[in-house]
Formats: structure tokens, C-alpha cells, sequence
């Protein structure tokens, strides 16, 4: 009957209506998950270091800062703050090896010249006598060994140097037998004991006090007795005595009238 038909109709209209509605949800969410999963996409090539950047990227980064990078002079390298402290310059390698060779370094004359005596107590094996070979085979170790050390060639400059450290330019030694004395360690005296006389004739390049430049030389002590690789006749080498041997005119900042390590009680004498 039409009452049936007009029913079926209205069915109809509402499910169309229904569809339609079902359909327009549909299309509205895929396209709003579609846009979050493009951002989402976009944020993790912008914060992932692995994606490589696009040319927009590229072109948008500052050019200020690849130009600071690569216009950046170079400064050129500073000596340490503490050299400018230094009275005196240390001494270069060439001085260093000439002072070992006892080879004279130009412009020594200029410099102020200080004396200082060693008396050593030298034994040697069984009953060997202290021949001029000897003799010679010592002064060459203490010129060889000693001296650049006292000038101070082996020291790393630090802050820890004191400034008038470096005050010695050349240095060279004599000495002699003294045959006429005896060792004054009993110990030793009791062995094949020979008193030696050595003169350090050291040039200055400038003022110190003579007490600075014993102290310099006492600690020396350990290397003469076990570092100067001489022959085997040589049994023992003992510093026993530092004197000042550079009269001054008083008063002056350097007097010579300072203690020594240990009075001498023998004269010093240079070979001629």
C-alpha cells in the first residue's frame, strides 16, 4: 500500500543520511592523521642527526658563522709568563756543547770572572799512583759532565727557577795533585787517598751573590761522586771543600769574605 512505501522511503532517506555522515567522518579523520604523521615525520628529520639536511636547511643557516670560523686569525705561540721573569736567558745548545768540549764561547771576556777552589778525595784502586793520565781523565769528566750541568743545560725552565738561575755563560777547570797533603776522612785516608786541587774559573753575566753560585756547586756533589763514568782505577770521588777564590774590594753586593761549604786548609793551585 502507499502507507508502506512512504515508510520504506523514509528508511531509505536515513540510511542514505547515516551513510553519508559515516562516510564524511571517515575522510575527515584519515586526512587529520595523514597531516599529524607529516609533522611528526618533519620533527624527526629536523631533531635526528643521521637525516641528512635539505638545501632549504642549508641555505637558511647563518653565513656569519662559517665565516667566523674560517677568517679566525691564528695567534702565534707566546713564550711561557714565567721566562719574562728571568734575569738571565738560559744557555742554547751550542754554548751547551762547547762548555762540554771546554771550547771557548765568543764574548766571555765581557763577562765578569769568578773563581771558586773544589778540593776533592780521590781513591784509587790497589796501588795506583795519580799519573797526569789521571789527572786529565778527571778534569775532562768534570768539564764534560759537571759544567753544563752547573750551567744549568739539563734544568726544564719552570716557575720554580730562580731568576738569577742562568747567571753563569762559560765555564772551564784546572787542577793539580796535592801530593803533599793527606785525605781528611779517615776512612778513605786509610786507602789509596790523593787530595785534588780544582779551580772552576766560571764568567758571569751578571752580579749574584758568590753564597748562590757555592750552593750551585754542592749540589753537584752527587754527580761527581757517582756520575762521572771515569776508568776503573778511579774507586771513589769525594767533594769535601767549596771555596770562594774571587777577591772583591769591600763594601760590594758580592763580598768574597762568605763561608764556604768547608774551609780548605790547602792551597789551590793552578796548573800553569
Amino acid at each position: 500500500s502507499w502507507r508502506k512505501k512512504r515508510v520504506a522511503c523514509f528508511i531509505l532517506f536515513l540510511l542514505l543520511i547515516s551513510g553519508g555522515i559515516a562516510a564524511w567522518y571517515f575522510l575527515f579523520f584519515k586526512n587529520e592523521n595523514n597531516t599529524a604523521g607529516s609533522q611528526i615525520s618533519t620533527s624527526s628529520n629536523i631533531l635526528n642527526p643521521t637525516v641528512a639536511p635539505t638545501s632549504a636547511t642549508v641555505a637558511t643557516a647563518p653565513p656569519s658563522v662559517a665565516g667566523n670560523m674560517t677568517s679566525s686569525p691564528t695567534l702565534p705561540p707566546t713564550s711561557p709568563p714565567f721566562l719574562e721573569n728571568l734575569l738571565f736567558l738560559p744557555p742554547s745548545e751550542s754554548n751547551c756543547d762547547a762548555i762540554a768540549k771546554n771550547q771557548t764561547i765568543a764574548g766571555r771576556d765581557e763577562m765578569d770572572d769568578a773563581d771558586f777552589g773544589l778540593g776533592l778525595e780521590v781513591v784509587l784502586s790497589q796501588d795506583r799512583t795519580m799519573t797526569q793520565q789521571l789527572v786529565k781523565e778527571l778534569l775532562d769528566a768534570i768539564q764534560e759532565k759537571i759544567l753544563p750541568s752547573l750551567v744549568g743545560c739539563n734544568i726544564l725552565v719552570d716557575e720554580f727557577v730562580e731568576d738569577w738561575r742562568f747567571v753563569i755563560f762559560d765555564a772551564f777547570v784546572t787542577g793539580s795533585v796535592q801530593r803533599e797533603e793527606t785525605c781528611k776522612d779517615q776512612v778513605l785516608a786509610a786507602q789509596n787517598c790523593h787530595m785534588m786541587s780544582i779551580q772552576l774559573d766560571l764568567f758571569l753575566k751578571g752580579r749574584v751573590r758568590f753564597l748562590d753560585i757555592i750552593d750551585l756547586i754542592s749540589d753537584e756533589e752527587v754527580n761527581i761522586s757517582t756520575h762521572l763514568g771515569l776508568s776503573d782505577p778511579f774507586s771513589i770521588v769525594k767533594l769535601v771543600t767549596i771555596d770562594n777564590l774571587t777577591p772583591t774590594a769591600s763594601p760590594t753586593s758580592i763580598p768574597s769574605d762568605v763561608p764556604s761549604l768547608a774551609p780548605s786548609e790547602f792551597p789551590t793551585v793552578q796548573d800553569s
